[in-house]
């Protein structure tokens, strides 16, 4: 773990409990740790972050891994803690894209700063569902998707057409399959090139639009969703 050089090391202790109890999870839980592991923050009660995630320990020109004379290997990891709102978006959308966006958003500096900006920003939607797109219209939301040919290789394959139409369509499909009336709130539209979805509430599209992004871009997710009719 990154320390400040200014740090407190003998009173700001939380951060070495932190690398005692990841230590201790082997053994004690049974839990593997590897890149993407995360677990909540047993030991930083009054911190202010949520949990700790676990990613390469590449800073410093340091490697990631060490093979020993012995012919084992010694893999090293970077802890960094994270607040509640990156904790969300990390089981939404996976830990490699917290990492990423952290690394991206701090210059890649993962050096542990208690009272940070959260990684975790108003603009992480937008970023997070494309190729779809985001607008605020005269009547509500929009989802929308201009490049209708993404996942052409799978879409075809069940029949459907890689164009706006045939994305209505798999969006109808998943609408319903999640237990939605999307006649009751959402309005897909679909032309030769160009998908749309529309509502009034902000929320209620939002939440579709990440779940059905995230279903879009698992491949097992999409070829579940497509074969139901086969």
């Amino acid at each position: 773990m990154l320390l400040p050089p200014d740090w407190d090391l003998m009173n700001d202790t939380w951060p070495f409990r932190i690398l005692r109890g990841t230590a201790r999870l082997p053994f004690a839980e049974f839990e593997h740790i590897g890149l993407g592991s995360a677990y909540g923050g047993a030991y930083m009660e009054g911190t202010g972050f949520y949990g700790v995630l676990a990613g390469p320990a590449f800073t410093r020109g340091a490697g990631t891994r060490l093979m020993l004379p012995s012919g084992k290997i010694v893999n090293f990891y970077l802890l960094l803690p994270i607040y509640a709102d990156e904790w969300d978006y990390m089981e939404r959308m996976g830990s490699l894209r917290l990492w990423n966006r952290f690394a991206r958003r701090f210059s890649g500096d993962f050096t542990v700063r208690p009272g940070r900006r959260s990684c975790v920003g108003e603009r992480w939607f937008e970023e997070d569902i494309e190729p779809f797109a985001w607008n605020r219209t005269a009547e509500g939301f929009e989802l929308v998707l201009d490049d209708v040919s993404w996942r052409s290789e799978i879409i075809e394959q069940y029949g459907y057409p890689a164009n706006g139409h045939g994305w209505r369509e798999i969006a109808e499909r998943f609408a319903v399959s999640a237990g939605e009336r999307p006649e009751a709130s959402i309005l897909f539209d679909g032309t030769e090139a160009r998908f749309a979805a529309r509502c009034r509430d902000e929320e209620t599209l939002r939440s579709f639009a990440l779940a059905f992004r995230f279903m879009c871009g698992d491949d097992g997710a999409l070829n579940r969703l497509l074969k139901e009719d086969d």
